[in-house]
């Protein structure tokens, strides 16, 4: 578990660099965060409700990204007073400074409390990040930006702990700021529909599925497949 400090409180995180490693290569960074009953090492573990490390992500993503699980404090995303997002801020620094990133295309993605803490980002840090993917989440204090940015979102149709309604006012949130119409088609994986007449490279992809308050079984292919097409 590495550590950073921003403003003078010290902050953890997991770093996961490609296989093989190559500084004169330039890598996609990739943030993802944890459930609020969850940390930093359930994601690197994969363990379930997840479908492998980091939502499933790191297989699919083959050693082509950098990746990140960073912690909470008190175990729980809050942002109170914007102290989450000048953490991430503060990591998206380092990792620029002392690792070869492609810094157009960084990305985030989460799940329940991760899920509105990459909602936040979006809401609050657009302009840092070129795409993100929320997995039942909701928009929690607001959303101030208002810049297009690509969004994937996953929410289970029976989720008891946040109501898909909370879900689809988020997504709804991001198929105006990207000036979608609200006419889908139908996507793979099944279930999914992409939002048409979007801003052009600011797609709007929605996946309810048939579950309850857990990332969907197709997380990973899906999430990569979304953020490999930036």
């Amino acid at each position: 578990m590495a550590t950073i400090d921003v403003s003078g409180t010290t902050r953890q995180y997991i770093l996961t660099l490609p296989a093989g490693y190559d500084p004169r290569h330039v890598y996609p960074l990739l943030f993802a965060f944890h459930g609020g009953s969850y940390n930093a090492q359930w994601v690197v573990n994969g363990d379930p409700p997840q479908s492998g490390p980091y939502y499933g992500i790191q297989a699919v993503a083959n050693d082509t990204a950098i990746l990140v699980a960073p912690q909470a404090l008190s175990g729980s995303w809050t942002n109170q007073n914007g102290q989450d997002v000048a953490y991430v801020d503060a990591m998206v620094s380092r990792f620029e400074a002392q690792l070869c990133v492609d810094q157009s295309r960084i990305f985030a993605t989460g799940f329940s409390r991760g899920a509105i803490m990459t909602i936040a980002l979006g809401c609050n840090d657009s302009a840092k990040f070129r795409a993100v993917a929320a997995m039942s989440g909701e928009i929690m204090n607001g959303c101030p930006d208002t810049r297009a940015l690509p969004y994937w979102a996953s929410h289970g149709t029976s989720d008891p702990t946040i109501n898909i309604s909370l879900g689809e006012a988020a997504r709804d949130t991001f198929v105006q700021r990207n000036h979608c119409t609200t006419q889908t088609v139908a996507i793979s994986p099944s279930g999914c529909v992409s939002y048409q007449g979007c801003d052009l490279g600011f797609p709007v992809v929605w996946c309810p599925f048939d579950g309850v308050h857990e990332p969907p079984p197709f997380a990973g292919s899906a999430i990569w497949a979304f953020f490999s097409q930036f």
